[in-house]
């Protein structure tokens, strides 16, 4: 069990383990416990998860979260492996299911950060600069709390490059957006590059 964010294989953990067997008096209780233990891993973390294994425990944990967590059994996706612990993380990194699982989360996450740029730009509210010459006002204040780019744009003009390396710098969070996907295509349309703000800025209101 692992989140999608940690596909490194020396960030494993924790490591939760049941302590029962089918011939305890208590092994029911004892399953339910290993489960929960598990849940409640899950549920601290924000993080989609992918959840895998061989044999029935995969498939009595699905039907527990079902009903016992059914709003955080909404961001596993079940797969199955062939094998428990190392070897079934390795098994899902070959097979491409944590790359796949990033990828959709990047765009998600990609995709709300573009609709609260566009929000805060129909709101008028002063908190976004989009366009090369408003989002350099932005970062000449080190107002930028999140700045996104296209990533075809960041590729050709050297003066979104040199905005990039400013923002980050200043500590700004950097979001080098596909123009492939829905988010990049959104981004397009407001130059190419924008920036959610810490703070308004003299001129920046519209």
């Amino acid at each position: 069990m692992m989140p999608p964010s940690r596909s490194k294989i020396s960030d494993i953990g924790p490591e939760i383990y049941s302590t029962t067997s089918k011939k305890d008096e208590k092994h029911e209780e004892g399953e339910r416990q290993y489960y929960g233990n598990i849940a409640a891993e899950i549920e601290r973390h924000p993080e989609r998860y992918v959840v895998a294994g061989p044999g029935f425990t995969r498939d009595n944990l699905k039907k527990f979260m079902e009903q016992r967590y059914p709003d955080v059994g909404k961001r596993i996706i079940w797969e199955t492996c062939s094998y428990a612990e190392r070897a079934g993380v390795n098994e899902l990194l070959k097979k491409g299911v944590l790359e796949k699982v990033m990828g959709e989360e990047r765009i998600e996450r990609e995709m709300r950060l573009v609709e609260e740029l566009i929000a805060e730009i129909h709101r008028d509210s002063g908190m976004a600069a989009y366009g090369i010459d408003e989002v350099k006002k932005a970062a000449d204040a080190s107002a930028i709390k999140q700045l996104l780019v296209l990533d075809e744009f960041l590729r050709s003009d050297p003066a979104a490059e040199a905005l990039v390396e400013q923002a980050d710098a200043a500590k700004a969070e950097v979001v080098i957006i596909s123009s492939e996907e829905e988010p990049g295509m959104k981004l397009k349309g407001f130059g190419k590059i924008a920036a959610i703000l810490k703070f308004k800025i003299r001129g920046q209101e519209r």
